[in-house]
């Protein structure tokens, strides 16, 4: 339950970073998704070690772990660029690029909570 409702959070707080245009907003907008990321971070902690399947390789399960959470950050920063140049030239006088970035992330935030529902614990 408390992954849906980070995710929402996190969601809401994008959301308001896509149409923020003042300083202020965008501190707003930080403190909504970083509450949401606070939690959702700790839970997803908890849930990968629930989750590691042989006490005895822990570490290694944790290295594998690690590297699906760095590489999809690795990869959204040239994925942003291109997404940011393409809409930019759409509409630059509404920074149409950076809001379709926060929207994207908006979408993957609901697809990651919908494919969270699909963890089985191991026991």
């Amino acid at each position: 339950m408390v992954v849906y409702v980070s995710a929402g959070i996190m969601m809401v707080g994008c959301s308001v970073f896509s149409f923020s245009r003042t300083f202020t907003m965008t501190v707003f907008a930080a403190l909504i998704f970083g509450s949401g990321y606070g939690a959702f971070s700790v839970i997803e902690w908890a849930m990968a070690t629930d989750l590691l399947p042989n006490p005895d390789e822990f570490a290694k399960d944790m290295g594998v772990w690690s590297l699906a959470l760095v590489l999809p950050q690795v990869i959204s920063g040239k994925l942003a660029g291109v997404v940011h140049t393409m809409f930019h030239r759409i509409g630059p006088s509404i920074q149409l690029g950076y809001s379709m970035i926060f929207v994207l992330a908006l979408l993957f935030f609901l697809i990651g909570a919908l494919y969270v529902k699909r963890i089985q614990s191991i026991s």
